[in-house]
């Protein structure tokens, strides 16, 4: 098992145990994290899904449309 197989399941067992959903919003990683997220054990319980825009031009009016741009 891979550190981010590993990573991913440390973060199932959490959101499970918390009782909270996850989604995420990707670019540079273009769908990798939804990717180990999606392969997580019992992802449909607690991951939503992804949008995956690797342009700005799609990710900034998507994301900023819907209240959920963070920038860093």
């Amino acid at each position: 098992m891979s550190p981010q197989d590993r990573t991913a399941e440390r973060i199932s067992t959490a959101a499970r145990n918390a009782h909270v959903f996850l989604a995420t919003a990707e670019s540079l990683t273009g769908g990798q994290i939804s990717c180990l997220l999606g392969a997580a054990p019992a992802s449909p319980d607690w991951y939503r899904g992804s949008v995956v825009a690797y342009s700005s031009e799609i990710n900034y009016p998507v994301l900023k449309d819907a209240g959920l741009l963070l920038t860093f």
